[in-house]
């Protein structure tokens, strides 16, 4: 996450450049939570998109600021994080994708042994239709 702008030693003869960016950074931090608020206000769901669309509405100029500005501006991807609904959606699919995936080796698979040919046994699950493989990986977890 790009942090807020720093001159490193060949730009410090441009103080033009800093200034030009805190200015775009914080039109970008008002703009974004404006949409985010206005959103929230009617219900509305926060996504990247919609924070952009509603920017174009709010903005003056009628530019509003593009949906990568909400990621790559750090206070306004914080706001955007701890008032969207989409984000603990995605946050929350995450979690439950986490909690299915498999810890531990399976039981039962003692048989297998582990310096086996590899190619061999990718070759003959290859030949396997999908049905085929899937009643094979059931018969292999009821063991």
């Amino acid at each position: 996450m790009p942090q807020p702008f720093t001159l490193v030693d060949d730009q410090k003869d441009h103080p033009r450049l800093e200034e030009k960016h805190n200015k775009n950074y914080q039109r970008t931090l008002l703009l974004g939570k404006a949409a985010i608020d206005k959103l929230r206000k009617e219900n509305k769901e926060i996504t990247y998109k919609s924070i952009a669309e509603e920017t174009k509405n709010l903005d003056s100029e009628k530019k509003g600021i593009h949906s990568n500005s909400v990621k790559r501006n750090a206070d306004l991807y914080n706001y955007y994080k701890s008032h969207s609904n989409t984000y603990a959606r995605k946050k929350a699919l995450e979690e439950r994708k986490k909690s299915y995936k498999i810890k531990s080796k399976p039981k039962g698979f003692e048989h297998i042994k582990p310096d086996r040919n590899k190619a061999d046994v990718r070759k003959k699950l290859n030949r396997l239709t999908k049905k085929e493989l899937i009643e094979h990986i059931i018969e292999a977890e009821d063991i």
